[in-house]
């Protein structure tokens, strides 16, 4: 089959089923054939060989609701390649975000040789981009999840910084030494409240891990506990960088933090609240 034909059979079956057949098309028959989605359109007579069987099972899997980046088990973020798996969220423009103001601080402050610590790394996409984007940087990346931690560890052998990101089974800051301490903590904990579980797309609800999305009755509970015993894990100067809900900026801001101060609300890039963060003074210890 043509590869043309290919991409009008999937467009066909998607829009059968009830599902939008673009972009999702172009993505399926582009991973599958192995090659560039531009190439679609420039070459469509070219020979794609047999693969109608394994792009149906593509196209069941897909309107069934499951998310694009699970059927092709890897996705982009920050121009890299990760391999996902049902136990690590789907990485986010909102969490590329996050990762540029604490590279931003990191560098402003001359500590590119940061020590750092993913608190919640899933398929460990901050902790790696941290690593390959500050090349004398080292940190801990922890997870609850052991099964996430494999896949993390993969991403962190692909992407050449295994030998800098140590990976941890733990609760926050559980499994740390007394007296472990870094140059910034970062995460993408769970934020989503209660209330708002059931409003979620069903592809976010059903197929991504709930432990790494729900966050309580209103959605602060583990970025409480971060705040809470931040400064217990920072260097004097260290800072603290948290991912966070679009409507949950105000609360942040009255969250208690002494001795560890309030450093900000960051915005997303359609100006919604997005991340925060806090600095433990330099006269702490």
């Amino acid at each position: 089959m043509h590869l043309g034909d290919l991409l009008a059979h999937c467009r066909r079956e998607l829009r059968s089923r009830g599902c939008s057949p673009d972009p999702d098309s172009e993505i399926l028959v582009s991973a599958l054939a192995k090659i560039p989605r531009f190439r679609l359109r420039l070459d469509p007579r070219r020979e794609a060989g047999d693969l109608v069987s394994a792009l149906e099972a593509w196209i069941e899997r897909r309107s069934s609701g499951e998310p694009l980046q699970y059927i092709l088990g890897a996705w982009e973020f920050f121009g890299r390649e990760f391999r996902l798996s049902r136990d690590t969220l789907i990485p986010r423009p909102e969490t590329e975000g996050l990762v540029e103001k604490v590279l931003e601080r990191m560098r402003r402050n001359g500590k590119e040789d940061a020590r750092f610590l993913d608190v919640g790394t899933g398929s460990g996409a901050i902790a790696v981009t941290l690593a390959a984007e500050l090349p004398r940087a080292s940190g801990v990346a922890v997870d609850l999840l052991s099964r996430a931690l494999s896949v993390a560890r993969e991403n962190a052998r692909r992407h050449r910084v295994a030998d800098r990101v140590r990976f941890l089974c733990a609760d926050a800051y559980s499994a740390l030494k007394s007296g472990t301490r870094f140059d910034v903590v970062v995460s993408n904990p769970p934020y989503v409240s209660d209330s708002e579980w059931e409003s979620l797309p069903r592809e976010v609800r059903d197929f991504e891990p709930a432990a790494a999305l729900r966050g309580g009755a209103d959605g602060l509970s583990l970025i409480r506990r971060l705040v809470r015993d931040g400064s217990g894990h920072l260097l004097p100067g260290g800072e603290l960088w948290l991912e966070i809900g679009e409507t949950q900026g105000k609360a942040v801001r009255a969250l208690a933090c002494d001795p560890l101060r309030f450093a900000g609300i960051g915005r997303d890039l359609a100006g919604r609240d997005r991340v925060a963060g806090w600095v433990l003074p330099p006269g702490n210890r």
